[in-house]
C-alpha cells in the first residue's frame, strides 16, 4: 500500500467529528450559531444592566419587566431559528455536494460555498442583529443619550456575535474547507487565512471590551452619565478584567489552533527522518496550514518513491553502487583500484535443467545465490554480476576496503562450507557441483556501456584470472582456490588460514600462477 492509499485509509478512519462526513459537522455548526446569538445578546444585555455605572445603568421597572423580557426572549428565539434556516440554506449545495461529489460547474460552486459559508454566515447574523438591534433601541431608550449607548452596545454585541459565529463555523468546518481545497480547483475562492483567523480572534478578545471602556468613557466625558467618577471606574475596572480574561482564553485557544498543525507536522517529520513513511498527516484545516500539511504528504510521497526506486536500484546493481551513482553522477568512465575478485560457479546444472522444470531450477539459484550475496554483505563485498548459475563479487569497490584480499578469502571459505549444505538440502541439488575462485590486483573500476545504457564493473587481469582459477577448482577437494597474489595481499590473520599448492599456467596466460587451497581442506584430504 502507498503513501496515498494510507492518506486515503486514514483519513476515512479518523474521527467523524474531525472529518468531511456530511453527518457530522453541519448540527454542530448550527448549533454553533445559537451560541453566537447567546453570547452577543448575553452581553448586551449584562453590559446595559450590571456594566453601567450604578445611577445609569438601564433599569426595566417592575410594571414591565415582564413584557421587556418576553419580548427580548422570544426576539432571540426568533433570531436563533431563522438565522438556523440561514445557515442551513447557505450549507445545502455543500451538504448536497458531500452526500455526491459533482464535476463542473455545480461542483465547482459548491466547493466555493463551502469555502465562504463562515463569512456569509457572519453577513446573515449581521443583518438579524441590525433588525434586531433597532427594535431593542426603540423599545428600551428613554432618551437620546441613552438611545446613543444602547445603540453602540447593541452593535458590539453584534460584532460579538459575527466574530464568534465567523470563529465557531471556520473551526467547526475544517474539514469541509479541506475536501473542497483537496480538489485542487485553482480558481476557487481562498479559504479562510491564518491571519484572518487571528484578526476575527482579535475582534471578541480585545475590540468588544475595549470598545466598551470606551462607551463608557466617552459618555463620563461628555456628561451623559449621572454616576459618580468611583462607579464609572469600577466599570471600566471590571470590562478590563474581563478583557485580560478573555483575551488570555481566545489567545490560547488560537494559538493552539496554529501550533496544533505545526506540532503535528514536527512529530511526523521526526518519523520521516527515522525513515518511517507508513503515517500521513491529518489534513483538518482549510488555512496555509492546511496546504502546509497538504504539502508535507506530497513531500512524504515523493520522497517515499524515491526510496523505494533507490531501494529497487540498490537491488539490481548493488547499494553501494547505487549509493555512488546517486551521489557522484552515471558518467562512463571510471578509476583505478586494487580490489580481490570472487567467482562462485555451478557444475552440473545445465543438465539438470534437461531433467528438472523450471521454476525448480529457479529455486535452487536463489537459495544458492542467497548464500552468495550473504557471505559476500558479511565481507563488506559487492556481488557484482549474476551470470546464468553463476556470480561474481568484488571486493574493494566502489567502497574502499581496508583489506580487500582478506575479506575475499574469507567470504570464499564460508562458501566452501555452506554451499554442500546448501544443495544437498534442495530436491535437484545434489546432481550439483561448484568451484570458487579468488584472484586480486588492480583493475578499472567504473561505468561500461552507453550513455543510456550503461552498468558499474571491475575490468583487469583479476577477473579473468578468477574466472581460470574457478574453473580448476571445480576439480579440487574443497572446491576453492585462490591466487598466490591475492595471499600475499591479504592481513596476515587470513592468510595463515592458505597454503600455496601448486603453480598452473592458467588458461589464455603464458607464466604460471600460483594457486592455494584452505589449510583446513588440505587437512581433510
Amino acid at each position: 500500500m502507498g503513501f496515498r492509499d494510507r492518506a486515503r485509509a486514514a483519513a476515512a478512519s479518523f474521527p467523524p467529528l474531525l472529518t468531511g462526513s456530511f453527518t457530522r459537522p453541519w448540527p454542530l455548526y448550527v448549533l454553533g450559531i445559537q451560541i453566537a446569538n447567546v453570547a452577543g445578546a448575553a452581553f448586551v444585555f449584562g453590559f446595559l444592566q450590571y456594566l453601567l455605572p450604578g445611577d445609569d445603568a438601564i433599569r426595566i421597572g417592575d410594571e414591565v419587566e415582564f413584557d421587556q423580557i418576553k419580548a427580548f426572549l422570544g426576539y432571540l428565539a426568533m433570531t436563533g431559528f431563522l438565522a438556523s434556516g440561514v445557515a442551513w440554506l447557505l450549507a445545502r449545495p455543500v451538504i448536497v455536494w458531500q452526500a455526491a461529489p459533482q464535476t463542473g460547474a455545480n461542483g465547482h460552486a459548491a466547493r466555493n460555498r463551502a469555502l465562504r459559508i463562515p463569512l456569509l454566515l457572519a453577513w446573515a447574523l449581521a443583518a438579524f442583529w441590525t433588525i434586531g438591534g433597532i427594535i431593542f433601541v426603540v423599545s428600551t431608550a428613554d432618551s437620546v443619550q441613552f438611545a446613543v449607548i444602547t445603540s453602540l452596545t447593541v452593535a458590539i454585541g453584534a460584532g460579538t456575535a459575527c466574530a464568534i459565529g465567523y470563529l465557531f463555523a471556520e473551526r467547526v468546518l475544517r474539514p469541509v474547507h479541506a475536501d473542497a481545497i483537496a480538489s485542487g480547483d485553482a480558481s476557487l475562492r481562498k479559504p479562510p487565512s491564518v491571519s484572518s483567523r487571528l484578526r476575527v480572534g482579535w475582534s471578541v478578545t480585545v475590540l468588544v471590551p475595549v470598545s466598551g471602556i470606551v462607551v463608557v468613557a466617552a459618555a463620563a466625558l461628555t456628561g451623559s452619565l449621572r454616576s459618580s467618577a468611583e462607579a464609572v471606574l469600577s466599570s471600566i475596572l471590571i470590562l478590563s478584567a474581563g478583557l485580560l480574561v478573555g483575551s488570555f482564553a481566545v489567545t490560547k485557544l488560537t494559538a493552539g489552533a496554529i501550533s496544533d498543525p505545526i506540532n503535528q507536522l514536527r512529530a511526523a517529520l521526526k518519523r520521516v527522518q527515522a525513515g518511517d513513511y507508513s503515517t500521513p498527516v491529518h489534513i483538518y484545516d482549510a488555512t496555509e496550514l492546511g496546504q502546509l500539511q497538504a504539502g508535507f504528504n506530497e513531500m512524504v510521497t515523493a520522497i517515499e518513491e524515491r526510496e523505494e526506486l533507490r531501494d529497487l536500484f540498490g537491488r539490481y546493481v548493488g547499494i553501494d553502487v547505487a549509493r555512488r551513482a546517486l551521489r557522484d553522477g552515471v558518467a562512463l568512465g571510471g578509476e583505478e583500484r586494487f580490489v580481490a575478485v570472487l567467482f562462485v560457479d555451478l557444475t552440473g546444472s545445465t543438465n539438470l535443467a534437461m531433467q528438472q522444470p523450471p521454476a525448480k531450477i529457479v529455486t535452487l539459484l536463489n537459495n544458492f545465490f542467497h548464500e552468495v550475496v550473504e557471505a559476500v554483505d558479511r565481507h563488506d563485498g559487492l556481488v557484482n554480476k549474476f551470470l546464468g548459475d553463476a556470480a561474481m563479487a568484488v571486493f574493494g569497490a566502489p567502497l574502499e576496503h581496508s583489506d580487500p584480499a582478506g575479506a575475499a578469502l574469507a567470504a570464499a571459505r564460508e562458501l566452501a562450507q555452506r554451499l554442500p549444505y546448501i544443495l544437498r538440502t534442495d530436491p535437484g541439488g545434489a546432481a550439483v557441483g561448484f568451484g570458487i575462485g579468488v584472484a586480486a590486483g588492480s583493475t578499472v573500476a567504473g561505468n561500461v556501456g552507453a550513455a543510456h545504457r550503461l552498468e558499474y564493473t571491475v575490468i583487469g587481469d583479476p577477473v579473468n584470472e578468477a574466472a581460470r582459477i574457478t574453473e580448476l577448482a571445480k576439480d579440487e577437494p574443497g572446491c576453492v582456490l585462490a591466487s598466490g597474489t591475492s595471499v600475499s595481499r591479504a592481513h596476515p590473520d587470513e592468510a595463515q588460514r592458505w597454503q600455496i599448492v601448486r603453480s598452473e599456467v592458467l588458461r589464455g596466460r603464458g607464466v604460471p600462477t600460483p594457486v592455494a587451497a584452505p589449510t583446513a581442506t588440505l587437512k581433510q584430504s
